[in-house]
């Protein structure tokens, strides 16, 4: 059986390799008589403390004290803010370097940008339709869990190692919700490079713009102009220049400055890339929040079973089940916890098929 847990990520991760401890043969690394020991530890904290949280504390230590490279695994920082920081400015290299590729001299027809917009859009289709798809998220799910564990089954090399894809396994959420924001990050920066980029060429060169075409004529680059500038013309108050002296044959080049052309182009990234930023603010809030409170299936691991004896003539003094308290222990560290009492509660669990009954206005027939 699991019982859900919610705890921050350092304790979380103690509680995964408590429970890969445990859930794995270890050898001697884990036996029942430590898994007693961490139970006592932990119930001697008092009912103030989580008594698994608690149980996976003193477990780590002693599973460290036993194989250094468990404690490694546990003091190494498995994310830090600088790889978010790392991904968009990658993404902005690589924009830098993607517009240099279209040269000086610009075919509006062949611009490399257009190919990273269709892309992104594209992207932007999928998810939404995935929003809208039943039973999308137990399919993608699925899916990615099965992926992982076989990537997570491959790369697992020693106790360490499979220790590591444990938690990552029980920490999927988190860790999804982390490769969604470095992914979309990455793709922020791309786009704020292709921006930098149209400008940063255009203050120390001269670029000019041009079109050439074997199937298109003019009116319909015109128009194929008009409805992709639209939005970006909209937004900063220029008009879709005329394209009909831009072309040139083979052996021709551009014949215009690409200045209000640039401007529109930047202004159409920006656009594509501001559902990209709220895409990325997601994921960024996801994964903080999970980070503080990551919910975790785990082993049901020790658990008190509770059993209350009505003994009114105490024939059980001075008997093994003679006092409270606990009296028996399972060797995964369950335990037996008994109560006396002399009469029964007041008030007794009223079977299904009685209440059954009651709702249905009938009278329960006598048990004999």
């Amino acid at each position: 059986m699991n019982r859900d847990l919610v705890a921050p990520e350092a304790a979380a991760r103690r509680v995964a390799l408590l429970d890969w401890a445990e859930s794995n043969p270890v050898g001697a690394l884990w036996s029942t008589d430590d898994a007693r020991w961490a139970t006592q530890q932990a119930r001697a904290e008092g009912p103030a403390v989580d008594f698994r949280l608690a149980r996976a504390r003193h477990a780590a230590q002693r599973l460290g004290e036993r194989d250094d490279r468990l404690t490694d695994l546990l003091a190494r920082p498995l994310w830090s803010a600088n790889w978010a920081l790392a991904a968009a400015t990658l993404g902005v290299v690589l924009g830098l370097g993607m517009d240099r590729l279209g040269g000086q001299q610009l075919n509006l027809l062949a611009l490399p940008l257009w190919g990273v917009l269709v892309l992104q859009l594209l992207g932007y289709g999928l998810l939404l339709a995935l929003a809208f798809t039943a039973h999308r998220r137990q399919a993608t799910d699925g899916l990615a869990l099965r992926l992982w564990k076989r990537l997570l089954a491959r790369g697992a090399r020693g106790r360490s190692g499979q220790a590591l894809a444990h938690w990552w396994r029980l920490s999927a959420p988190l860790q999804s919700a982390r490769c969604a924001l470095l992914w979309h990050l990455g793709l922020l920066g791309l786009n704020l490079g292709l921006i930098g980029g149209l400008y940063l060429r255009a203050l120390g060169l001269e670029i000019l713009i041009g079109w050439e075409s074997t199937y298109l004529d003019t009116a319909q680059v015109q128009r194929l102009a008009d409805v992709l500038l639209a939005p970006a013309s909209w937004l900063t108050g220029l008009a879709v220049p005329d394209v009909a002296p831009l072309r040139h044959g083979a052996l021709q080049g551009p014949q215009a400055l690409a200045a209000d052309w640039l401007h529109l182009l930047a202004a159409t990234v920006a656009l594509v890339a501001l559902p990209r930023l709220l895409l990325a603010l997601w994921p960024g809030l996801r994964s903080w929040r999970l980070a503080h409170a990551l919910p975790m299936k785990v082993g049901s691991g020790p658990a008190d079973l509770r059993l209350l004896l009505i003994d009114p003539q105490r024939s059980l003094a001075g008997s093994l089940l003679g006092e409270a308290g606990e009296r028996l222990s399972s060797p995964e560290g369950d335990r037996l916890v008994l109560t006396l009492a002399e009469t029964a509660p007041t008030t007794l669990p009223v079977p299904w098929s009685a209440r059954a009954l009651a709702l249905l206005g009938a009278a329960p027939a006598p048990v004999t």
